[in-house]
């Protein structure tokens, strides 16, 4: 598990993932999530399922900071992941 955070506004773009599968869950800050080209706004208490190989994205759309758990399984590894533009 790890603690992710956007602290202005800025979009995160972790690409698609090959192996792990993932979940957001958002602590505080409001950001605008994508998955697929589908997108929601997230807020604290909102939960996110990111299938494995599922591109996404999460933005931080507010004043102050974006902050998250992330979950992995299996544990995360940056071989895993593809950054896209």
């Amino acid at each position: 598990m790890g603690l992710g955070g956007w602290g202005g506004p800025r979009t995160g773009d972790r690409g698609r993932g090959v192996m792990p599968e993932e979940i957001y869950y958002v602590l505080r800050g409001r950001g605008l999530m994508t998955l697929v080209g589908e997108r929601r706004e997230v807020g604290p208490g909102d939960g996110i399922l990111i299938p494995p190989g599922t591109r996404h994205k999460i933005r931080n759309i507010g004043q102050d900071p974006l902050v998250f758990l992330c979950c992995c399984a299996p544990p995360y590894s940056h071989e895993d992941t593809v950054l896209v533009g």
